[in-house]
């Protein structure tokens, strides 16, 4: 299997199941018949930008739902000093706004368009918190 398999494998138990930590995904993935060990799994979640909100894993692209009258549709790593947030048209604004009012010391500052806007971040961990920080400040979408 490869590294691309074994991480579209993960994608799809995070996206099925409710993962709270790499044991638990370990043993899942073994009990696919997938060979690997707790160090790939870890490189695999890095790599996929993978964030642990309320104690269990989330795709970094998940979709987030109305939070003071933002809806951002996707929310995305892009390399390790950006995020990119897709919006409804014309909300791109507010979104940035709310991000920079909470003065995270992760995020650099925010471009924003008429649905797209760009974070900036200092460094990959800044990412993951930012990304964090914008999971927590805007609610799920209800499907």
């Amino acid at each position: 299997m490869t590294k691309n398999e074994r991480k579209n494998k993960i994608v799809h138990l995070i996206q099925s199941k409710r993962i709270s930590n790499q044991h638990q995904l370990l043993s899942e993935i073994t009990a696919l018949g997938i060979p690997t060990n707790q160090a790939s799994i870890s490189r695999d979640l890095n790599e996929l930008g993978v964030v642990k909100l309320n104690g269990i894993y989330h795709l970094p692209n998940m979709s987030l739902g109305d939070s003071h009258g933002v809806d951002i549709l996707e929310a995305m790593p892009v390399g390790s000093n950006l995020i990119v947030l897709k919006l409804m048209p014309a909300l791109a604004n507010s979104a940035a706004a709310r991000i920079d009012q909470l003065k995270s010391p992760d995020v650099a500052g925010t471009i924003a368009g008429d649905d797209t806007v760009f974070v900036a971040v200092f460094d990959q961990q800044g990412q993951k918190r930012a990304m964090k920080l914008i999971f927590e400040h805007f609610r799920r979408a209800r499907i």
